[in-house]
């Protein structure tokens, strides 16, 4: 699971977690450092006796053609990823990490998710756009964000209209 990256690429962006980093290559690959405790970096079970990673480690998600990364969040110990794939134009929500309050979205409340889990409710929505004859996908885009223990994303089904806002995890201090 995971393995450092053989070159260097460049990096386009970067989300910081209580105790973990993400970065965003520019090819769209992801890489995670830091704790991995609660399996925010998406790299096995929880106590595992590797917690911690000081050298980069990849996220990898499920499903084929791979797609590439355009987004990334990371909140308390739980890490999300935004991917774009291209046949057929979707874009899928992926998340791992701590999930007890609900955080991960998905639907589980688990202790932590060992491996990064497409979140249904924001992955693979299209509409018919009538002007180009075709099918476009749903974006979030880079309004996914996420706090200690609970997360917001916004979606835009067809331009021009509202977004759809999407709330979840904890809610003790009314934060959603």
């Amino acid at each position: 699971r995971g393995g450092v990256l053989e070159a260097d690429p460049p990096i386009a962006d970067v989300a910081c977690g209580a105790s973990h980093l993400l970065a965003r290559t520019a090819d769209g690959r992801v890489v995670g450092l830091g704790s991995d405790k609660w399996c925010q970096l998406g790299q096995g079970v929880p106590g595992s006796s590797i917690e911690h990673h000081s050298v980069p480690v990849e996220l990898e998600w499920t499903g084929r053609p791979r797609g590439r990364a355009v987004h990334i969040c990371a909140g308390g110990d739980t890490s999300f990823v935004t991917v774009e794939r291209e046949d057929p134009d979707v874009e899928q929500v992926y998340t791992c990490g701590f999930g007890s309050y609900g955080t991960l979205g998905t639907g589980v409340r688990t202790h932590a998710q060992p491996s990064l889990m497409k979140i249904p409710l924001l992955s693979d929505k299209r509409y018919y756009d009538e002007v180009l004859g075709s099918h476009k996908a749903v974006r979030t885009g880079l309004s996914l964000t996420a706090g200690a223990g609970h997360a917001v994303a916004a979606q835009v089904p067809i331009p021009e209209m509202p977004a759809d806002w999407f709330c979840w995890g904890a809610n003790a201090l009314a934060q959603r």
